[in-house]
């Protein structure tokens, strides 16, 4: 009879791994690999600082009990939305991925940006800020019937180069801001 010996995994806070078992026969050719929200899995390893790597392969068997640690690295991240496990590196990229239904959905900005982003017909956005600071870059726009709430953060609109830095807000659009402010020169902010 082959002995047969159990792989568990310590999944470091990412989605749980079910222990497998593995005979010391049988080449352990692959492993289960786990999820974990705004980070890439860099693999299993041996211990908890990371010093020893398993590495699936054909000429791997194992012949003891092993308890393996998954390895993360956050992935660098500008903005997240509500419900979408995607990292975004640009806020104009995370609320273009906003469905345009009337829902409110949550985006949250990770650190300050300067930006020009547009705000859909039909998409409504809560933007938690986080304490940052948006600065709106040129063409920033909210069009009919888009709407941006802005959370715990500011919105500052400056010159940028020779032109100067504007939100448009449309007739039927929509500005909302708590928890935080709106610092802008003569005709940065316009509402038409």
């Amino acid at each position: 009879v082959v002995p047969k010996h159990t792989i568990t995994f310590d999944s470091q806070g990412g989605s749980p791994i079910d222990p497998i078992e593995v005979s010391e026969d049988v080449a352990v050719t692959s492993l289960p690999v786990p999820e974990k929200e705004f980070n890439d899995f860099m693999g299993w390893y041996k211990d908890t600082n990371w010093s020893e790597k398993f590495e699936p392969g054909d000429d791997v068997f194992v012949t003891e009990d092993l308890q393996l640690y998954a390895k993360w690295v956050p992935v660098d991240l500008t903005a997240s939305v509500e419900g979408d496990p995607h990292p975004y590196d640009t806020l104009a990229g995370a609320i273009a991925a906003v469905p345009r239904t009337d829902t409110k959905t949550k985006v949250t900005l990770y650190k300050n940006v300067t930006e020009k982003f547009t705000v859909e017909n039909a998409q409504y956005i809560e933007l938690d800020m986080q304490n940052n600071t948006l600065t709106c870059d040129n063409a920033t726009a909210i069009t009919n019937n888009g709407k941006l709430e802005i959370v715990a953060g500011n919105i500052v609109c400056s010159a940028c180069s020779s032109n100067a830095a504007t939100v448009t807000v449309s007739a039927s659009g929509n500005l909302i801001v708590s928890g935080g402010h709106i610092s802008a020169t003569a005709k940065n902010v316009i509402k038409v």
